[in-house]
């Protein structure tokens, strides 16, 4: 098993308030548990501060799927009307 964060900032938000750079914390929730239920994981905690994310315990047969192009992929595919996010980044610990 490895925790991999994947950091979300919502397109929106840039234009709302230019403070409040990582995005909406609903925005992120709901991101969040699309990629939990697409990957079959386990989500161990939502980040809202400096920058807004998730992290995920990931068993190490899917590791490999779980990058960046594949996560933009699915979201594109599975959430088209309403996705305003960006994914900055995928990182992972052991």
């Amino acid at each position: 098993m490895k925790t991999m964060y994947v950091e979300i900032k919502d397109k929106l938000m840039e234009k709302k308030e230019p403070v409040r750079r990582g995005g909406e914390p609903f925005q992120i929730c709901k991101i969040a548990e699309i990629i939990k239920k697409e990957y079959d994981i386990s989500l161990k905690s939502i980040c809202a501060g400096a920058s807004f994310g998730a992290f995920f315990e990931i068993p190490d047969d899917k590791i490999k799927y779980f990058n960046k192009p594949n996560i933009e992929k699915l979201l594109r595919k599975k959430d088209k009307e309403s996705f305003n996010a960006e994914i900055m980044k995928v990182t992972g610990k052991n």
